[in-house]
């Protein structure tokens, strides 16, 4: 497994939502989003403020979503925003056994929360630059993402 040098990645300005209950890990998150990918960050602590927000402005890159969130579910919320906002990719992250179990939404990635910060933003970097939720429908039963360039 190749290692990713991550403080030698490109900048990748762009707008992710930022969707986590946890107050502190959604600052810290946001921090580092913003700090080594150079993205402009919007946090939301719930699934139904995260689609109100769409709807009002969907011009975002990408969106992290939590998995376990109040009211709606990541896994719902992921869904609704491919329905809603299909050209942003989603990457699913959670600290959930059941992150792996999930089916049902088409996401850039799938990471435990446990994960080495650097594998996170790979993750990040890669949905920022992944097909859209309409195109990773139609590849994610076949386990790999097409090469990006």
């Amino acid at each position: 497994m190749a290692e990713v040098c991550v403080e030698a990645m490109t900048a990748l300005p762009g707008r992710i939502l930022l969707v986590e209950d946890e107050p502190l890990i959604a600052r810290a998150t946001a921090r580092l989003l913003h700090r080594r990918l150079g993205a402009e960050v919007v946090v939301v602590h719930d699934g139904a403020v995260a689609l109100e927000t769409v709807r009002r402005d969907d011009g975002f890159d990408g969106a992290v979503v939590d998995l376990q969130l109040p009211g709606m579910n990541g896994d719902r919320l992921v869904s609704a925003l491919a329905t809603i906002a299909p050209h942003i990719p989603c990457g699913l992250w959670s600290s959930s056994p059941a992150l792996h179990r999930v089916h049902t939404a088409p996401t850039a990635f799938r990471l435990p929360k446990t994960a080495p910060v650097d594998q996170f933003l790979e993750g990040v970097r890669a949905m920022l630059l992944a097909p859209t939720a309409l195109e990773l429908r139609s590849i994610e039963g076949r386990g790999t993402l097409p090469p990006t360039e």
